[in-house]
């Protein structure tokens, strides 16, 4: 990986480590049982961790997990497009915590 590379995914993961950080996951906390493979993701399970209060915590695993499982890949290509992944997955994840920032506000409003 080169250094542009590298830069560029220590960004997205501090960018998302923020955002978790908003939405209720706790620097240094890990759990297990909340990794899921990419087939069996699904929004019950979201869903389900939003009404714990964890729904930061169960996405930051997961998160860190893909980041730690692919650390050590050296195809450009493939590291080409996991940057383009992490790109997207930014993005849905700051609509979602838009979306929970708006909720937080018809709350304290109403």
């Amino acid at each position: 990986m080169n250094t542009y590379n590298k830069k560029t995914v220590i960004a997205l993961y501090r960018a998302k480590v923020r955002v978790c950080n908003d939405l209720g996951y706790s620097l240094g906390k890990w759990n297990d049982g909340n990794l899921t493979r990419r087939e069996d993701f699904n929004i019950n399970k979201i869903k389900k961790s939003h009404k714990k209060k964890n729904i930061g915590a169960y996405i930051m695993d997961n998160l860190r997990f893909r980041y730690k499982l692919y650390k050590h890949e050296d195809d450009n290509e493939t590291i080409d497009v996991l940057i383009d992944d992490g790109f997207n997955q930014l993005r849905k994840l700051n609509k979602l915590h838009n979306f929970k920032k708006h909720d937080q506000l018809k709350e304290l409003i109403y």
